[in-house]
């Protein structure tokens, strides 16, 4: 579906990094950045702008690049009303937004994930979107600009604003599958039942397109067996394929950074869940639980992240273990009980992986001179010392592994 004509890839403003445009109704924007502009403002990977709607609201978009410049943000928040407009009536805000790709259409994020965000001070609404920076500047950068189309709708009746969030296609027929309506295939996992679409289901997984309406047996089959999966995790993965939600993960994780930690419990439910959307071929899905264990690695689930990504072959998730496992004071925590050493028991090779990832120089990503790394040695005398402590470390841990008795798994 095409919203816009080439003509608006130009911004308004010229020489500005970004512009928030409002349509004459107030319930679109178009957010307008200049990408090349940005890197040269004084903001460097971050430009932001803000544009007044009706009822004394004001919307504001930002767009960042992550510090290893690997992902962007879009960060959508509606304010508001202000005090200057006392007559106005705060109501429900329900905010969206979504890419435009080079022929200027609406196009479905695959290599991130975006959704809505929570309301807090100041914040009435808002929603959020981490993107690739390589997905965005192959699909949606044309002529040095990127367009991102911005609704917000206010409903000052509740209800009225609940049915409007649960009025959508996905929502319906989530609740049919719920309700059993139209209904052509149920799912038997661990002894419960899930009702479900084929098409649906075929639509969002070419496993499922192979097995539900190709000319596999299970095509004829109205009950299907789903072994080697638990119903928790079955019931996440059709969540997700129905409504493109997933309201395992917390709702301030941007795929980089989170002020709240995953859970133990979220972690090993993300863990199983990147299994099932890997088996049945749900890429976004899949993608989306990658990120989540990248951001959330933390003392108590680098181990058994670990232990996942060696297994399954996830090498972005092992970097990333292997990242928290070079700083001292992450290992020196992470590597003092049972799991740890049962898991370098299993795959003895891992012991080098962290000694090597260790041993790499740690540069900023925009440096790649040779200067840099002088300068950080220079600038930081204990750094030697670091180095040297985390590698004793390392070795005693190695030591221990050969002389203890491996945990019973």
């Amino acid at each position: 579906m095409a919203v816009a004509g080439p003509a608006e890839r130009g911004l308004v403003n010229a020489g500005e990094p970004c512009e928030l445009v409002s349509s004459d109704d107030g319930s679109h924007l178009m957010f307008r950045v200049n990408y090349e502009d940005m890197w040269r403002s004084p903001g460097g990977n971050k430009v932001q702008a803000t544009c007044a709607i009706a009822d004394g609201y004001t919307c504001e978009v930002t767009f960042r690049v992550s510090q290893d410049t690997s992902m962007t943000a879009l960060v959508f928040v509606v304010h508001g009303p202000s005090n200057q407009a006392p007559a106005a009536k705060a109501g429900k805000v329900i905010a969206r937004m979504a890419l435009l790709d080079k022929n200027t259409s609406l196009i479905s994020v695959t290599a991130g994930k975006a959704m809505p965000m929570p309301v807090g001070p100041g914040n009435k609404g808002g929603y959020g979107m981490a993107v690739r920076r390589s997905y965005l500047e192959a699909n949606c950068i044309v002529d040095g600009v990127l367009l991102v189309l911005c609704t917000v709708y206010i409903v000052k009746d509740t209800a009225a604003a609940a049915k409007l969030v649960a009025d959508t296609l996905a929502h319906r027929l989530s609740t049919m599958s719920d309700k059993q309506e139209l209904t052509d295939v149920c799912f038997d996992v661990e002894g419960e039942m899930f009702y479900a679409h084929r098409l649906v289901l075929a639509a969002q997984s070419p496993v499922f397109m192979a097995e539900l309406l190709g000319s596999m047996i299970e095509s004829t089959m109205p009950t299907i067996t789903i072994p080697d999966m638990r119903a928790c995790t079955f019931n996440y993965m059709l969540q997700y394929i129905y409504l493109n939600q997933l309201q395992l993960i917390p709702s301030d994780m941007d795929g980089g950074s989170t002020s709240s930690p995953l859970s133990m419990s979220n972690t090993i439910e993300l863990q199983h869940l990147l299994v099932a959307a890997d088996r049945y071929g749900v890429d976004s899905l899949k993608q989306l639980c990658m990120d989540t264990l990248c951001a959330g690695v933390t003392t108590d689930t680098v181990t058994s992240t670990l232990e996942l990504a060696e297994q399954r072959s996830y090498p972005e998730l092992k970097a990333s273990c292997l990242d928290f496992l070079s700083d001292t004071q992450n290992f020196s925590m992470a590597a003092t009980n049972d799991d740890y050493y049962r898991l370098i028991h299993n795959h003895p090779r891992l012991l080098n992986d962290i000694r090597n990832r260790f041993k790499k120089p740690r540069l900023s990503p925009l440096s790649n001179s040779i200067s840099a790394s002088t300068t950080i040695r220079k600038s930081n005398p204990n750094s030697a010392v670091s180095n040297t402590t985390h590698g004793r470390a390392v070795s005693e841990s190695s030591k221990a592994v050969r002389s203890r008795t491996p945990c019973s798994i």
